[in-house]
């Protein structure tokens, strides 16, 4: 592994607009797949001129600025795109750890400026950022290795060492617990009671790599994408969240640790929501490394981590991020997870 002189952090943003009502009838039913990647593309194809339209339209709606960031949904930037330097500008002795965003821009951006820096400053070298779109462009830096190390989700860890593309480094413990669930949520008017009544109802997923967001409902319950009348993927918990909560789509699955935080922090977004099922607890998204990365880089990486609590400015970001500690990782606490991710998915 080449010397590492500075850290390079990386933010997966999903950008989303709100929504006017009934928006998601626009996506046709003869276009659906029982394939994720291509509901994926359906989406980009079908659902994406309406989700520009209705960047337009929802001024007219009330709505919380402080909650969200405006941005034009054609503003998607790849790791290349944002990477425009000559080779003999490009940096390879520094670190590039990405940080996979399952919330919003907004949270992403607020919550681990704090994180960039303290793991700067313990290591002693700089940090800058960098971003992609989803959870598949992390995968492809991964499998290119211009990353070393990431927080991702459980879905993209067990794909990643499938392909031995990423290893364990620690995982957080949040409420307790190394663990989180995925939550099943309809209106709370619905009259759906079990998993089964949402046949040919609408339904959001957030990526087609996510746990809780994607293959949970699919290959936890066996069920293609066919058994909805549409499906959307949003790109983050947060909006598949508001979606539900103002009535435009029938349900969603969503990250159980994402849900209570909306809860606690503004119960408002989430009142008009009733969770219809929640999972097992899976193992919580980890932070991964590259299996290149030395024994001796990884363990001063990991040490950081490790220590977070052990200082007040530490304790302060993990508040703020919503993590009691981190601890060392436990391969164990991933293995239902084998079974459900089929080994056939290609991001």
């Amino acid at each position: 592994m080449r010397k590492r002189t500075g850290f390079t952090w990386h933010f997966s943003c999903r950008f989303l607009p709100r929504f006017i009502a009934n928006w998601a009838r626009s996506i046709p039913t003869n276009r659906m797949t029982n394939h994720p990647s291509q509901g994926a593309t359906m989406m980009n194809r079908v659902g994406f001129g309406t989700l520009l339209m209705c960047t337009l339209l929802i001024g007219c709606q009330p709505l919380d600025t402080k909650q969200y960031k405006e941005v034009n949904l054609n503003d998607q930037f790849t790791y290349s795109e944002n990477h425009r330097s000559t080779p003999a500008e490009y940096h390879p002795d520094q670190w590039v750890i990405a940080i996979a965003s399952i919330v919003s821009a907004n949270e992403s951006f607020s919550a681990y400026d704090e994180l960039i820096q303290y793991i700067g400053l313990k290591l002693g070298q700089p940090t800058r950022a960098v971003y992609t779109k989803d959870y598949s462009e992390v995968y492809t830096l991964f499998k290119e290795h211009k990353v070393d190390a990431a927080f991702i989700c459980s879905g993209l860890y067990i794909i990643g060492k499938k392909h031995q593309l990423m290893e364990l480094l620690t995982v957080p413990v949040v409420n307790g617990a190394p663990t989180y669930q995925a939550y099943i949520i309809v209106p709370r008017t619905s009259s759906i009671q079990q998993f089964e009544e949402l046949d040919q109802k609408t339904f959001a997923f957030t990526d087609r790599l996510s746990l809780t967001g994607c293959f949970y409902p699919l290959y936890g319950h066996q069920q293609p994408l066919t058994f909805w009348k549409k499906v959307i993927f949003t790109g983050n918990h947060d909006a598949s969240i508001e979606l539900v909560n103002r009535g435009i789509i029938d349900g969603a699955s969503v990250d159980g640790l994402v849900f209570e935080d909306i809860a606690r922090n503004d119960p408002s977004r989430v009142q008009n929501i009733r969770i219809l099922e929640k999972s097992e607890p899976f193992g919580i998204p980890p932070v991964v490394v590259h299996p290149n990365v030395g024994k001796t880089n990884k363990r001063l990486l990991q040490q950081v981590f490790l220590q977070m609590d052990h200082d007040s400015t530490g304790q302060n970001i993990l508040r703020k991020i919503h993590i009691d500690h981190f601890q060392l990782p436990d391969e164990t606490l991933y293995e239902t997870l084998e079974s459900m991710v089929p080994d056939s998915i290609i991001p």
